[in-house]
């Protein structure tokens, strides 16, 4: 009878030890994927901020760019006031003219950096670059009148007129590639123009377009 007993208090005391074990693990399991769920939330979060950091640094950079270009803007569009050159200048008389002569245009309605000199009748290059001119003579009175476009003393473009007793009016243009310090000017082969301020016909324009 004792001895039954003893073996039943070793099997009661044995079953119990089994069970906390049981427990035990299941708790340590527990706490382990308690411990794995937080890891891949700490992960989770730490890859956001990563992302929010590179979203940062790549908005920074954006706005590095972006004020670069304003600058870079900014400056294109101070050159440009800086280096607008063009002109329109108009015949204010009639004129007898002699081979060879510089026709001055003496009147200018625009004349951008003083492009043109109306004293002189001669356009001084200020950069290198590709210009456009145009050249109008008139009148009704003269024999037949041959004009030239002059740059450096050589001939790029004629402009002639044979008015016969009616109003005759001529012109011509050019695109031309010029070196800073080329001068250009207008002459004419003996004969007559005309010119008013109520009638602007005999005209000379030209304009810087851009540089190379």
């Amino acid at each position: 009878m004792a001895l039954w007993l003893m073996l039943m208090y070793v099997l009661v005391g044995t079953c119990y030890y089994i069970h906390g074990c049981e427990d035990l693990q299941i708790r340590v399991a527990s706490l382990e994927a308690a411990v794995q769920q937080q890891n891949a939330t700490i992960l989770t979060l730490l890859a956001a901020i990563s992302e929010q950091t590179n979203a940062a640094k790549d908005m920074e950079d954006l706005k590095q760019e972006v004020d670069a270009l304003r600058r870079k803007g900014d400056n294109v569009r101070g050159r440009r006031q800086t280096e607008a050159f063009g002109f329109t200048a108009y015949h204010d008389r009639e004129e007898a003219l002699n081979k060879g002569d510089t026709l001055k245009f003496s009147r200018t309605l625009y004349n951008a950096n003083s492009m043109y000199n109306p004293d002189t009748g001669v356009v001084t290059i200020p950069l290198d670059g590709t210009y456009i001119f145009s050249v109008t003579i008139e009148h009704w009175q003269t024999q037949e009148l041959r004009c030239y476009l002059l740059v450096n003393g050589a001939n790029m473009i004629d402009v002639i007129i044979y008015p016969d007793g009616k109003s005759t009016q001529s012109s011509n243009t050019a695109v031309l590639g010029l070196n800073v310090g080329s001068t250009v000017r207008v002459t004419c082969d003996q004969g007559n123009v005309f010119g008013a301020d109520g009638f602007r016909g005999t005209t000379f324009s030209g304009v810087y377009l851009y540089g190379f």
